[in-house]
């Protein structure tokens, strides 16, 4: 089971790199981060789910720019 749940936060992600437009880049990533940190911890990874935590604050940090840009 937790297999699929790495494939699904790897598909995620591999989705997200080709997308041109950032906010859905940023919005899909940090999707797979969050999945990527279920995932870590499911498999007893801890630098995996450290890493998919910095990677969600990261994402949510700039998200919160665009945003805040556009208002």
């Amino acid at each position: 089971m937790a297999e699929y749940i790495g494939y699904t936060a790897l598909f995620i992600s591999l989705l997200s790199v080709n997308m041109s437009n950032m906010l859905r880049f940023r919005w899909l990533h940090l999707l797979a981060s969050c999945i990527y940190f279920v995932y870590g911890l499911l498999i007893e990874a801890m630098p995996l789910a450290i890493g998919a935590t910095l990677f969600a604050i990261i994402h949510s940090y700039r998200l919160y720019k665009i945003y805040k840009v556009n208002v």
